[in-house]
């Protein structure tokens, strides 16, 4: 549960600063590029500018953001088609906030087949408290 309103959350989770710093648990300096709207193009780079490419398919502001992965940048270039983009399937990230009578309750939901999905997940119980803390902040 997180004590915060459903726009304090939607901010600290897509705003530029608050963004790099929750993300960073994932992958030190990790930051985004691309349009936050339905329909736009995003890029989640690390600072030697590898990443991943994806798009966003659901837009409901303080209530829901999903993205499906469609490539993958190395060395700078990307690379939307071969072996493992194929691996990874349908490959969405969900974030869905509901507002409730003790405070606001965020959850994340992935679904990719891809070797390091244990890795993701193992890191997400301290991103979503760094998250938590910002909020609240």
């Amino acid at each position: 549960m997180i004590y915060a309103s459903p726009e304090r959350i939607w901010s600290v989770l897509w705003n530029e600063a608050s963004y790099r710093e929750w993300a960073t648990i994932f992958y030190p300096g990790t930051y985004a590029e691309g349009e936050w709207r339905l329909g736009g193009r995003l890029k989640f780079l690390s600072p030697g500018q590898g990443g991943i490419i994806a798009e966003i398919i659901r837009w409901q502001p303080s209530a829901e953001m999903q993205v499906r992965y469609i490539g993958l940048v190395e060395n700078g270039e990307e690379i939307l088609s071969g072996p493992i983009i194929e691996q990874w399937g349908e490959a969405i990230e969900a974030y869905f906030i509901h507002p409730t009578n003790e405070g606001t309750e965020l959850k994340v939901r992935l679904s990719m087949e891809t070797d390091f999905m244990d890795d993701l997940l193992s890191l997400w119980p301290a991103a979503l408290n760094k998250i938590k803390t910002l909020a609240e902040a």
